[in-house]
């Protein structure tokens, strides 16, 4: 007697292949180049850049993700207060020891919003010249596109004196209908305040 086993079968390695090339094959290869026109980043003496300073919280920026915002106010975390976003101007950055970073988002002078992130509770890190904030989940949807993934963002100091912001994001979904695996790129800057 033949018996045959009704376990189901596993699927093929020619149907994972397919898969994976339908996945690759939507790739949407957004890659923002620093721009030319813009002044050179400073390279730090040290691990980290100096970035303490008054900014303006509007800047041009190379591309963006639909769901963000090219407002420093809003990159560094004072998106949630509707008002303080609609008030705020200059954002001021100070590193008074090798673990503290302080913001402070100001409105016409006066200091609307704070927060102190430390360095040994992974809110921020330099390394090679930039200071990263923590890394965050990203996501978004609307009718023909959604995606999830990863944002690093982080921050150098320009010759001129401006704040230099990078992002990179690691990302899957689809978009208008089409499937993509990326990692795009963003450039930001946003000069400094007084200029």
């Amino acid at each position: 007697m033949i018996t045959r086993s009704l376990k189901p079968k596993k699927p093929s390695l020619v149907i994972s292949l397919y898969v994976l090339i339908f996945f690759v094959s939507g790739c949407a290869g957004i890659d923002s180049k620093y721009p030319n026109s813009w002044p050179a980043v400073e390279v730090a003496s040290s691990a980290c850049p100096a970035v303490e300073g008054s900014y303006k919280t509007k800047g041009p920026a190379t591309e963006m993700a639909p769901e963000e915002s090219s407002f420093l106010k809003s990159r560094l975390g004072f998106s949630k207060d509707i008002a303080l976003l609609t008030n705020v101007n200059i954002i001021s950055l100070k590193k008074p020891d090798g673990d503290t970073l302080e913001i402070e988002a100001k409105a016409d002078g006066t200091v609307v919003g704070r927060r102190v992130l430390s360095s040994a509770r992974g809110e921020w890190r330099c390394e090679n010249d930039r200071l990263f904030m923590a890394d965050r989940k990203v996501s978004f949807a609307n009718g023909t596109s959604s995606y999830f993934g990863t944002s690093k963002f982080s921050l150098s100091h320009a010759k001129n004196g401006a704040l230099i912001g990078e992002e990179t994001r690691s990302m899957v979904g689809v978009i208008s209908l089409n499937p993509v695996i990326d990692a795009p790129h963003f450039w930001f800057m946003w000069p400094k305040a007084g200029q």
